[in-house]
């Protein structure tokens, strides 16, 4: 791969943001879009300030004839002990050719692909995570039938699955929680995640690297 047009970063963990991939692609990606925060970790990496774009949730940019907007989602960041959430993390909206696409990033369930539906009309390809789930950290990542509601909110077309089937060693519950195993799990004011960004709870779990191209536009 000689060149990557674009590079839009999730949020800061190491599975997202991983350094050496960031050195092996300094020279060759043209902009990288994160959320608020994450630029000066890429700075920090030497990359160029002039390629990097922060973003809090619903600002937009563009590159090319590509239009990307920054969305809620609901997780956490942080690389040590003594960071957490002092980056912003989101999802991500991209449109191009009179498509839609949308990286959901990791995120628990939550309202606000709901929002992200309404404001954009619906989704040609939703890119959604299904892994890292446990009953352990129910507010930062989705079970699979999570994911299929996310899915129906955003008013998706097609669904790929991303961030699936990448950590067995996760103590996984088997099989689906069945029916409304969606709504059984007390969530933190699940309306009020656009007020704390936080929006998950304090307990963190294992995640894994997807990256997923479209043309010369990734997602990690």
């Amino acid at each position: 791969m000689k060149s990557r047009q674009g590079q839009i970063l999730s949020h800061d963990h190491y599975d997202h943001l991983d350094l050496a991939a960031i050195d092996a692609l300094r020279e060759r990606v043209q902009r990288y879009f994160v959320p608020l925060g994450v630029g000066a970790r890429l700075r920090d990496a030497r990359v160029a300030p002039e390629r990097i774009q922060e973003f809090d949730w619903w600002q937009q940019g563009r590159h090319g004839e590509v239009q990307v907007t920054a969305t809620p989602s609901q997780h956490f960041s942080g690389r040590t002990l003594w960071d957490r959430d002092s980056t912003l993390w989101a999802s991500w909206a991209i449109e191009s050719g009179g498509e839609r696409i949308f990286y959901s990033g990791d995120s628990g369930y939550f309202p606000g692909f709901s929002e992200i539906g309404e404001r954009f009309g619906g989704f040609d390809l939703a890119l959604m995570e299904s892994g890292a789930y446990d009953d352990y950290w129910p507010s930062v990542h989705m079970r699979p039938e999570e994911t299929v509601k996310a899915f129906q909110d955003l008013r998706g077309k097609l669904l790929y699955l991303v961030h699936n089937s990448t950590l067995p060693r996760l103590p996984h519950l088997a099989g689906p929680a069945g029916p409304g195993g969606c709504h059984r799990r007390t969530r933190e004011d699940p309306a009020g995640y656009a007020r704390d960004r936080r929006g998950a709870d304090d307990r963190g779990g294992a995640h894994e690297r997807a990256v997923v191209e479209g043309a010369s536009l990734a997602t990690a």
